[in-house]
């Protein structure tokens, strides 16, 4: 996903998830840096939706540097085999999506932390709600900032309560087996032959 949509929310709340949770880590695994610099260029009178980014980007900034030695852990840009591994070594996907304007049109990283066993602790925020709704997924409602104390409390549950990751993964791994790229290209194909005919 990207560093805008939420990433300033899940840093606000780790000092809570830290607390109740001591052996709780957070590993973020995004390019933070580049895009962080792309937004300083952002006037202060530029548009709405660019100043939001910056002030989005500035917190991220302020909260990773207060919270080194904490648990968090900034890997910047992976291969996508250390994402997939990261995903496998986690018990939780915490994404607290929060989109400035409409972005989120699918998170390929929701349904990936699906199929590496994590419970993806999501919004409703976008199309996540029409994607994830029925997927097993512990999910908040929007917006998304009104709701950042039961996201919280989703994910501590999740890390301390052995039953409830179970009772999620059973659900979630059935989901993910209905979404793989090779079963939606096969429905694409078809979609297109049909369209040919």
């Amino acid at each position: 996903s990207s560093a805008d949509r939420g990433l300033h929310l899940l840093l606000q709340e780790y000092p809570k998830i830290k607390a109740a949770v001591p052996e709780a880590t957070l590993d973020i695994y995004y390019p933070f840096d580049a895009w962080y610099e792309a937004q300083q260029k952002t006037p202060d009178d530029g548009w709405i939706t660019h100043r939001e980014f910056k002030n989005r980007a500035n917190y991220i900034r302020y909260a990773l540097d207060n919270l080194q030695g904490h648990g968090v852990t900034h890997h910047k840009a992976v291969s996508k085999n250390q994402i997939c591994q990261a995903f496998l070594e986690s018990e939780v996907f915490p994404y607290s999506c929060s989109t400035v304007c409409f972005t989120e049109g699918f998170s390929v990283s929701t349904l990936e932390s699906m199929g590496g066993n994590c419970v993806p602790v999501i919004s409703h925020q976008d199309s996540l709600g029409q994607i994830y709704g029925e997927s097993g997924a512990l999910m908040i409602d929007t917006p998304t900032t009104n709701h950042m104390d039961q996201f919280s409390d989703y994910v501590i549950s999740a890390l301390k309560d052995p039953q409830l990751r179970a009772s999620v993964r059973s659900k979630t791994s059935e989901f993910v087996k209905d979404l793989t790229f090779r079963k939606e290209v096969k429905k694409l194909e078809q979609i297109i032959l049909n369209g040919l005919k």
